[in-house]
């Protein structure tokens, strides 16, 4: 089957760019001026002489049907009909065949990208999205985004669609693409990135009891040390290169080998990481999984499998997505070119994916096209990186991802700094709401001051629900939380009411409503490290807040009597009870059987002096040599911090 042919208007994003050209034969505007002139005079010469060579009643007809002509046009462009948006973008069944998915994306309306905003606007309004978009993407690609027309929507759609039409009939998804087993996928480069690796792989064979196998993927010419590859080997590391794949000198970051790294790996089941993202609990599988309520006597221990691989969602579903900060707005074209609707939803965060390759290497091939060396720079515009890439694919192929049980909490130094409460690392939780990746991706570009003691301390998290929460009981003890089976349709465009695209329990509907209340924002940088740390506003608008105290009144024609009304508890029509009130807590790690000790295993007590650590207690199964390794994680995370955290 040949290449699908690409609308000219894309073809410096698309394809490669030609560097040879010929100077002799460039169209300057210039040399196009003289011959452009003289044909417009020649056409207003005939023009003229025909006019000029016709009796009145002539010219009369002749202007009258040139006016009946133009505003036909006129007529005709404001009369057009309506697109319709009907049932457009709806999931397809985990089962659905790759050509059911292709032909429903084929079949969404083009029209203009206009008439998507506009659909976009009723699930995605300004006063949903601006209090969490994304600035700096937004200011580096909005004047891209204002030209994109029809014309490249129906390019760009016909494109994708056709290769994966050809992959298909290719037998590229078929069981032989789709690997076996389970394991770990990572992509590294720089020596840092490899020793980040490695100390992720010390964690879970050491102290997490996962000795789960692992691969390392890299572009061409980045190798680890000797010394560290014989470690990666030693725990069970193979180490790969995507040979075709073009590192960009210009970029700091080069992430766009993650799809291929996924697709190319042995493992049919993946868990992809981040170099800079450490598991926090057992990843290996559940034979003997810790849920609560099912023992009396157990409680859980540092490194318990945490039957991540067995989550609900995950099993219903063949994917699990973790959330960003950010909420993507209508006016992205995006939309238009996958053919949905924009959702009011969290953005996805990339550094972890869980994915079942036999369900869903047609999304994967499409986010790898995406992200070729060629065309990843244009695709970019429309997500902060590689991250959205994923959540565009599945939505284009009308699939749906299991999410977390919790949103994302801000991992913070112990004490505040200069600027306040400073959070560095995203902490991502499970499918009950427990604490599992510590995603330090803003810590390794943090220059000093980073050691034992001084790291880690306290987390900015959202509240735990439960079915049988009340407005005032408390959160629910983290033994005592459930795996609510949930995906992205419970969460995403949820009114005040909790109620989203599908239907869910009241925990999911107590959590949908509250975190739309959510704003992260940014703070420090300048004398201080760079942070981020979260508040909560109450997401009704004013007029809503009003219509409520006017309901509760008994009196809406005289809004004077409403000013003293509380209204921040509320009762759904089916008696759903929703406090509005901020789900923001301030959560010690100390606390926390997953994380009180996380610091200690990276810590060699032989230099804690260094550090003004007196004393060290050894974990459980902890040897002390462990530490001597991985001081590291602190001692380069310093000194080699311009080129990442190790």
């Amino acid at each position: 089957m040949s290449r699908p042919s690409i609308n000219p208007y894309l073809k410096e994003y698309l394809l490669p760019t030609s560097t040879s050209s010929s100077r002799s034969t460039t169209l300057t505007p210039r040399r196009l001026f003289v011959p452009l002139l003289l044909g417009s005079i020649a056409i207003l010469g005939l023009v003229s002489l025909r006019y000029s060579s016709t009796s009145e009643g002539e010219r009369s007809l002749w202007s009258t049907s040139a006016k009946s002509k133009a505003s036909a046009e006129v007529g005709g462009w404001k009369a057009r009909e309506p697109v319709s948006f009907e049932g457009v973008g709806a999931p397809l069944k985990v089962d659905a065949s790759v050509e059911d998915r292709l032909r429903s994306w084929e079949n969404a309306p083009v029209g203009e990208v206009a008439d998507w905003v506009q659909h976009s606007i009723k699930t995605c309004p300004s006063h949903r999205i601006s209090p969490n978009q994304n600035r700096q993407q937004l200011d580096q690609s909005h004047l891209l985004w204002s030209s994109i027309n029809s014309t490249m929507v129906h390019d760009l759609r016909s494109t994708m669609i056709g290769v994966l039409r050809k992959a298909n009939n290719e037998g590229k998804m078929s069981e032989g693409a789709w690997g076996s087993g389970r394991g770990l996928v990572f992509t590294a480069g720089n020596a840092d990135t490899f020793s980040r690796v490695l100390l992720s792989m010390k964690m879970l064979h050491n102290h997490l009891k996962s000795p789960l196998p692992a691969e390392v993927f890299s572009f061409p010419g980045e190798v680890p040390s000797d010394e560290v590859r014989a470690e990666l080997e030693k725990y069970g590391v193979t180490l790969r290169v995507v040979e075709d794949a073009t590192r960009d000198t210009k970029r700091t970051k080069n992430y766009h080998i993650k799809a291929t790294a996924i697709i190319q790996s042995r493992f049919r089941e993946v868990l992809y990481l981040d170099s800079d993202n450490i598991p926090g609990a057992g990843l290996a599988a559940a034979n003997d999984v810790f849920v609560s309520g099912e023992s009396e006597n157990k409680t859980e221990e540092w490194g318990d499998p945490i039957g991540l691989w067995e989550a609900k969602a995950y099993q219903r579903l063949g994917v699990m997505f973790w959330p960003d900060y950010w909420r993507t707005s209508a006016d992205n074209p995006i939309w238009a070119i996958i053919g949905v609707q924009c959702r009011d939803e969290w953005e996805q965060e990339a550094g972890q994916i869980l994915i079942d390759k036999s369900k869903h290497l047609d999304a994967l091939l499409l986010s790898e096209w995406m992200m070729d060396s060629t065309r990843f720079k244009f695709w970019f515009n429309f997500s902060d990186g590689d991250k959205d890439v994923f959540r565009y694919a599945f939505l284009a192929l009308r699939k749906r991802w299991g999410v977390p049980g919790r949103y994302v909490a801000g991992g913070m130094f112990p004490r505040p700094t200069a600027s306040g409460p400073c959070a560095h690392t995203m902490l991502q939780h499970d499918h009950r709401g427990r604490p599992l990746f510590v995603h330090a991706n803003l810590l390794k570009q943090i220059p000093s001051g980073i050691g034992k003691g001084f790291a880690w301390g306290l987390s900015r998290s959202v509240r735990a629900f439960s079915n049988t929460f009340k407005h005032n009981d408390q959160p629910p003890p983290d033994a005592d939380l459930e795996d609510y089976d949930i995906d992205c349709d419970q969460l995403a465009n949820a009114g005040n009411d909790g109620r989203a695209i599908s239907p869910a329990g009241p925990a999911v509907r107590r959590r949908a409503a509250l975190e739309k209340g959510i704003r992260t924002f940014f703070h420090g940088g300048w004398i201080s490290a760079l942070c981020v740390d979260m508040r909560w506003e109450d997401p009704r608008t004013e007029l809503e807040i009003a219509q409520a105290k006017a309901a509760a009144s008994g009196t809406p024609d005289d809004p004077s009597d409403d000013a003293d009304i509380d209204v921040s508890f509320t009762s759904s029509d089916d008696g759903l009870e929703i406090k509005f009130e901020s789900p923001l807590m301030m959560l010690q790690w100390a606390d926390d059987v997953r994380l009180k000790g996380f610091e200690d295993a990276y810590v060699s007590p032989v230099d804690s002096s260094r550090l003004g650590v007196s004393r060290l207690t050894l974990l459980p199964g902890l040897r002390a040599v462990d530490y001597d390794d991985n001081y590291r994680f602190f001692q380069e995370g310093g000194h080699l911090n311009a080129a990442g955290f190790a």
